[in-house]
């Protein structure tokens, strides 16, 4: 049997296809939010992830598909530290205040 014929042509453009597809719904990575709606910068340390400082009114976005085990640090500017209990797992969000800090949903919930 040829390699190149029709047949096997369209059955390597189906296989290469449904790869291709099968590879896309898994290739976005999950996501955890931090943002921080307190007055002052605060420095950020998720388990091994140094966020470094994050400004007031800043924030950002890890990109991972584990949960990191925690625990979090949250250093106010005036010295004090927040800690929460890990994991934090993609889909949830860190929410920094002033002088508090929670894990919620990214959906809203929790």
């Amino acid at each position: 049997m040829d390699a190149r014929s029709p047949r096997n042509q369209r059955t390597a453009w189906a296989l290469l296809a449904s790869g291709l597809l099968g590879t896309a719904g898994c290739s976005g990575s999950g996501q955890i939010a931090y943002s921080n709606d307190a007055s002052t910068t605060v420095t950020v340390q998720l388990a091994e992830e140094d966020l470094g400082d994050v400004t007031s009114g800043g924030g950002g976005v890890i990109h991972t598909d584990d949960c990191l085990d925690g625990p979090v640090h949250v250093t106010c500017e005036g010295g004090g530290v927040i800690e929460l209990a890990g994991p934090v797992c993609p889909g949830q969000q860190l929410l920094i205040r002033d002088e508090t800090a929670r894990l919620a949903q990214l959906d809203g919930t929790g």
